[in-house]
């Protein structure tokens, strides 16, 4: 196991998955950006160093994100080699924090406590209904953001290019937002990762946004435990970075998110087995940077197509578990915490930090 730190050496831009093409979309167009980047541009970052460090191949395999795995796999030492990444904490200033969906993140402490909070009421004598949790849980969200970190946002402007002469498209103005991390770095948990030396700079997010890659330096504690707190039957379960779903269970649009596809959710992240009995989502962010929507991944080079689109369920859900044998569901959650729950986690969707009661 070992810690990847990456600090800014620029303003960052990390655009939510939707294009921005100001040729096409008109002058004026804007993007706002994540304060915390998607898991596919971590991944994207680390297998730019892979290929770039040991040479790209091609890739026989069908899976549509082989051609990414066989880049991590060379900073693992080969093609057969199996690698993982769990981004969704940051260190600010000392303190560890946690992308919980919004433009503030919050600190990891202050998130395991609600989350304890909500398992107590979840595992009380009076079964607490998932209104009662959902109300609960956006109001001490709330509140853990406001005592959370912020990064600061700036908007620059532009003028579109031309996409086949790359002239200047006259009138064309658009503008994006960025954040500046400064005093900040991305943590990111990574198995099987090797950099080519201590420290690697490169491209991370749009607009030409550079970070400064280094390993180690972090936390002691084992990372199952360390995102996780508390011991007993029920489980309070938040998404730290959005989770994908290559089987999605909605059918059109659903607003707002009601109880049968609250559970239905829940069971594709968290499916019921030998220890766990139900689960279910009890609080689905609306105000989130990236909502529960369909998601486009790109283009797979393994496959030579776009790849298939995704359901994403956005970073800050909350999901209500109960456990169907006593003293199983920490070991259970310890897992999910490093394997990463839903489609993809080990590329860095659906990490987690739970709470027990």
């Amino acid at each position: 196991m070992s810690w990847i730190r990456f600090a800014p050496a620029s303003l960052w831009y990390f655009r939510a998955p939707s294009p921005l093409e100001p040729g096409v979309h008109g002058p004026g167009v804007s993007r706002g950006s994540l304060s915390y980047p998607l898991p596919s541009t971590i991944a994207g970052f680390l297998a730019g160093v892979g290929c770039g460090w040991r040479g790209s191949s091609q890739t026989s395999s069908s899976d549509e994100y082989g051609d990414v795995r066989s880049c991590l796999s060379r900073l693992a030492g080969g093609e057969e080699e199996q690698s993982l990444i769990r981004p969704g904490l940051a260190l600010v200033e000392g303190r560890l924090a946690a992308y919980i969906g919004g433009p503030s993140l919050a600190w990891l402490e202050d998130l395991l406590g609600l989350l304890e909070r909500l398992a107590r009421i979840a595992a009380g004598p009076r079964t607490a209904s998932s209104c009662l949790l959902g109300r609960a849980a956006r109001n001490e969200f709330r509140e853990a953001a406001e005592r959370g970190w912020r990064p600061r946002r700036l908007t620059r402007t532009g003028i579109a290019l031309n996409r086949m002469s790359k002239t200047v498209l006259e009138g064309y103005l658009y503008s994006v937002e960025a954040v500046d991390w400064s005093g900040g770095e991305i943590l990111v948990y990574a198995e099987g990762i090797e950099l080519p030396g201590s420290r690697v700079v490169g491209r991370l997010g749009g607009e030409g946004g550079v970070a400064i890659a280094t390993t180690n330096g972090g936390p002691e504690e084992e990372y199952g435990g360390l995102v996780g707190r508390g011991r007993g039957d029920t489980a309070m379960v938040a998404l730290i970075t959005p989770a994908l779903l290559s089987d999605s269970p909605l059918q059109g649009v659903i607003d707002p998110v009601d109880q049968s596809t609250a559970a239905a959710l829940a069971e594709k992240l968290l499916p019921s087995d030998d220890c766990v009995e139900s689960s279910e989502a009890v609080y689905v962010p609306k105000t989130s940077e990236l909502s529960l929507s369909v998601y486009f991944p790109g283009w797979s080079v393994a496959e030579g197509r776009p790849r298939r689109p995704h359901l994403v369920v956005p970073a800050g859900t909350i999901i209500r578990v109960k456990a169907r044998s006593s003293g199983c569901l920490e070991k259970k959650l310890r897992e999910l915490a490093i394997k990463g729950v839903g489609s993809h986690g080990d590329l860095g969707w659906g990490s987690i930090a739970y709470a027990l009661s």
